[in-house]
């Protein structure tokens, strides 16, 4: 088994893709009464962190979709503090005991352009549902199916009796990572790093393949069959695999920076 990590040398941010967020807010289940709350704070305290060139969009689900905006905005002052006053209008819900927040999210797709910008969503859920594990893969394989590496889906959790198995598999399928808070207190600040290390992608997309100098060797790349994680300027980007003897091997990283 072996990891490899590569980062960038030199400042690529200039190259940067505009970034579009999408904050999905979790009311689908009598627990989220008491986290509902901080969702809507770290959604206000990670829109302080956007770059003003970017955008985003705010959606509470629970049985429906409410949408702060019918289409993203600009991450101007005055969107934020419009922002500010359609959460403030929005309050827990304790109607939907046994939501099913993993069904609702391929309804944001349609909602969400095709084109070559980055697209990234942030699910704030406590994870918790009424599926059994086949029925909840159904629900992930089918949400993979619909986004077709369209949207990179982050999740974050906040407390306890979380079910973080669950927000880490999909996120992690689906190109991002789960974000964890074991207090109320953190959480808002954690999702605003979370948005700064986000700032600047490159390419989303992303394809790694690798071919041994032996031919002989066998070499295997993880994941191979789920959506790997967009590449960004400030960050490393890990590739990890599987060799049957250390020997020399072309590695080659593929992704879509706009048009090219």
């Amino acid at each position: 088994l072996f990891a490899i990590t590569l980062t960038p040398t030199k400042d690529l941010s200039a190259h940067r893709l505009k970034q579009n967020f999408y904050f999905l807010l979790d009311r689908s289940s009598s627990s989220q009464k008491r986290r509902f709350p901080v969702f809507k704070r770290a959604t206000l305290k990670a829109l302080a962190s956007m770059q003003p060139e970017d955008t985003f969009n705010i959606f509470i689900l629970d049985k429906s979709i409410t949408s702060f905006r019918s289409e993203n905005c600009a991450a101007s002052l005055k969107n934020k503090r419009a922002a500010e006053d359609f959460l403030e209008t929005q309050e827990s819900s304790p109607l939907f005991q046994n939501g099913n927040v993993y069904s609702t999210l391929k309804q944001i797709l349609p909602l969400i352009p095709d084109n070559d910008e980055m697209h990234t969503a942030i699910l704030l859920s406590d994870g918790r549902n009424n599926l059994d594990t086949r029925k909840k893969q159904d629900v992930f394989n089918r949400w993979i199916d619909a986004n077709q590496e369209k949207v990179t889906l982050y999740t974050a959790a906040v407390g306890k009796d979380d079910d973080l198995l669950s927000l880490d598999l999909l996120s992690t399928q689906s190109g991002g990572r789960l974000l964890y808070s074991d207090t109320h207190a953190s959480f808002p600040r954690k999702l605003a790093k979370l948005i700064l290390d986000l700032k600047h992608p490159l390419a989303k997309q992303i394809q790694v393949s690798c071919k041994p100098y032996q031919s002989r060797s066998y070499i295997e790349l993880y994941p191979d069959s789920y959506m790997l994680p967009p590449l960004y300027a400030n960050g490393s980007y890990v590739i990890c695999g599987e060799i049957d003897n250390l020997a020399p091997f072309d590695l080659i990283l593929e992704g879509r920076h706009q048009q090219d």
